[in-house]
């Protein structure tokens, strides 16, 4: 199975020159795409030929299945999350004829967040499939980790100290995600994953990363917009600001953002409540992010960016 190798036309799946060692190209008629080398050898026959067949090992159980399939699967000694993106709609089909789909920019970003120092679980397959209309329809897969989801960790009984502690060091964290610019645009609580370390700190990996944006910078409202769908009520919130290290006063940034959440819940009692509160989360996205104002505009080619200090290999 021949390694990657450098293509002197424009990205679709890119990757830091130094790991394409770990990594082969993975061609059949209806899919192109990368693949961890020793995942590749762990596959069946008929699975190469048609990489779609995975989802129906029978080491393969559905976790969820909605606008996206996500399945676990086991091959071998791999332990693998993969997640099939379909074209919900028309326009899906029609607007990722033309760009990459979810499964490249969950690779590319994946790669983007390691090369900064962010934690991922790492990517171990990408593929979009072939044909005009089709670039909305791909497969990304990444290994599992020993983790807790934040919001399981959140609803179990934990004592006061370990709270504090997990709140205040993921406060850390994000805030390092903003000050680069980062904008993950869906950080929920299921996307952030916990995993408690043998000197009882804490590590934390972001899932679902295809939507990731980069600025310039992100001022304290775009900041706080980003952090609304964490859901932080109580002390763990102002737990979390001490470790995020807000411009404003704790206990300030506190009260912005206690004001924000519970008034996103409230709309769900009301009537016409999601309505309502899709019309409310695209009034502060505008105000967050003013059309035609400077810092309103994530980074164009950003990815490039992050790259080039390594240089990069990528896919056409």
């Amino acid at each position: 199975m021949p390694l990657l190798v450098f293509y002197n036309r424009p990205a679709l799946f890119s990757i830091p020159a130094h790991l394409c060692q770990h990594y082969c190209r993975w061609t059949t008629p209806n899919w192109d795409g990368w693949i961890d080398s020793d995942l590749f050898e762990m596959l069946p026959e008929f699975v190469r030929e048609n990489p779609e067949e995975i989802v129906g090992l029978p080491e393969s159980s559905v976790v969820r299945d909605a606008r996206n399939l996500l399945n676990r699967v086991s091959v071998g000694e791999a332990d693998v999350w993969l997640k099939r993106f379909r074209a919900a709609h028309a326009v899906d089909a029609a607007v990722y004829a033309f760009r990459a789909g979810k499964c490249v920019q969950s690779w590319n970003k994946s790669f983007a967040l390691i090369a900064c120092g962010f934690d991922v679980p790492k990517p171990l397959l990408g593929l979009r499939r072939r044909g005009v209309g089709q670039g909305a329809v791909g497969l990304f897969g990444s290994q599992h980790v020993e983790s807790t989801p934040l919001r399981s960790f959140l609803s179990e009984s934990h004592p006061d100290e370990d709270m504090m502690t997990l709140m205040r060091q993921l406060g850390v964290f994000v805030a390092r995600l903003h000050d680069h610019g980062f904008r993950h645009r869906d950080l929920r609580r299921g996307n952030v994953l916990v995993q408690k370390c043998s000197d009882d700190s804490y590590r934390f990996f972001l899932v679902d990363v295809n939507r990731l944006q980069r600025y310039e910078s992100l001022n304290w409202i775009q900041r706080i917009r980003e952090l609304e769908r964490l859901f932080l009520v109580g002390p763990e919130a102002e737990w979390f600001f001490e470790g995020y290290g807000a411009d404003q006063s704790i206990g300030q940034a506190v009260i912005d953002y206690h004001r924000r959440v519970r008034y996103a819940e409230a709309l769900e009692n009301r009537r016409l409540g999601r309505l309502r509160k899709k019309l409310w989360y695209y009034f502060w996205e505008l105000r967050a992010y003013p059309p035609g104002v400077r810092g309103s505009r994530p980074l164009s080619a950003w990815l490039d960016g992050v790259y080039s200090s390594r240089g990069t290999n990528v896919l056409r």
